[in-house]
């Protein structure tokens, strides 16, 4: 989609325009984002699917990062499944590594579809106050009667509220119906160093406060993440970028790798057709038919054993969508690519610019 966009050195560019009852939680010793529920199960097989269906999804994919995870807290070569949490902050925040992603979802199609999703079994959530459609979104929250240690929750702090990210937090928090926010992203760097700092010390405050569990970072490149670093401030839990196959973003990935920051996808992508813009989809697309599962499978396993967290998305108009977001998540339940598939997949990189996918 064409944009209008702003060049950082060793940033990441996202669109200028963002669309733009204190709850305090004050229980000893909760338990966050789920940590309590089983974090993984038997995998079983995926049938073998003919159809590819038009999907809008977003799936992360870099040079492998080899972080610690519940399942796999003995032997880092294990292979994620959807039922694995990532740990961050020493254990305290387990984050699903399959999300549900929010972004660029209408507000009358959101609540039903994050329903649906966690009618499947999604427990992660990721969330944005430009996405405007927080409310729709807590409004499942709502509706579905799960208990909020069951639930992973991550909002971003747009722009416009860098100067104030307290008051994006406590919007985010009530929007959500939630007491507090596993995670909080600054959603873009695409500011000044001044504001940037500024907003990541009043964010630890935040966390100090039990308002946030985690902190993390979206969009950031190399320069503004060392401004942090610089700062003598704590560095960033996770760093959420557009990545994929085609745009791997390899040498932030290993600059967040050798950080022990985590690495997430952004939630904006389609990876699903030709209206991607990606000259080696049919590549892809390949290796998933060789493979008997859809391309956006392929997309989704390469992103787990590459160490992402990813964050698919979908809407909830039709069976279709339904069936999607089923295929996202519980789909996925044993599907491994062999290494040779995972080579080809990494030489698919193409240096898509940002949002050209």
């Amino acid at each position: 989609r064409a944009t209008d966009r702003i060049g950082i050195s060793n940033c990441v560019g996202i669109p200028k325009h963002e669309a733009s009852s204190l709850f305090r939680f004050r229980q000893a010793g909760r338990i966050l984002c789920g940590a309590t529920c089983a974090i993984s199960r038997d995998t079983v097989p995926t049938s073998r699917r003919e159809a590819i269906p038009r999907v809008a999804f977003s799936i992360a994919a870099a040079s492998s990062l080899l972080l610690p995870n519940r399942v796999a807290a003995k032997d880092s070569e294990a292979v994620w499944t959807p039922d694995t949490r990532l740990a961050l902050e020493g254990g305290k925040v387990q984050v699903p590594v399959i999300g549900f992603g929010t972004y660029n979802t209408k507000p009358e199609q959101v609540t039903k579809a994050v329903a649906a999703a966690m009618a499947e079994g999604m427990r992660g959530f990721d969330c944005g106050s430009a996405y405007g459609n927080e409310k729709e979104v807590g409004q499942a929250i709502k509706d579905s009667g799960l208990a909020r240690r069951e639930l992973c929750l991550t909002s971003k702090i747009a722009n416009a509220y860098q100067t104030k990210p307290r008051e994006a937090v406590l919007r985010s928090i009530q929007n959500l119906n939630a007491e507090y926010l596993d995670l909080v992203l600054v959603h873009s760097p695409l500011t000044d160093k001044s504001r940037r700092v500024k907003c990541w010390e009043e964010l630890q405050a935040c966390k100090a406060e039990g308002l946030v569990s985690s902190i993390g970072t979206a969009n950031f490149g190399i320069q503004p993440l060392s401004e942090i670093e610089a700062a003598g401030l704590p560095s960033p839990a996770l760093n959420q970028l557009e990545l994929s196959p085609f745009n791997q973003r390899r040498e932030i990935a290993e600059w967040c790798k050798a950080r022990s920051i985590a690495l997430s996808s952004g939630s904006w992508s389609k990876l699903s057709n030709k209206e991607t813009g990606a000259k080696n989809w049919p590549k892809l697309k390949e290796v998933a038919v060789a493979k008997g599962i859809l391309p956006q499978q392929a997309l989704i396993a390469w992103s787990l054993q590459r160490r992402i967290l990813c964050n698919p998305r979908s809407a909830a108009e039709n069976d279709k969508d339904i069936e999607t977001i089923q295929q996202n998540f519980s789909g996925m339940r044993g599907v491994v690519l062999s290494q040779e598939q995972l080579a080809t997949i990494d030489a698919l990189d193409e240096a898509l610019r940002s949002g050209a996918l």
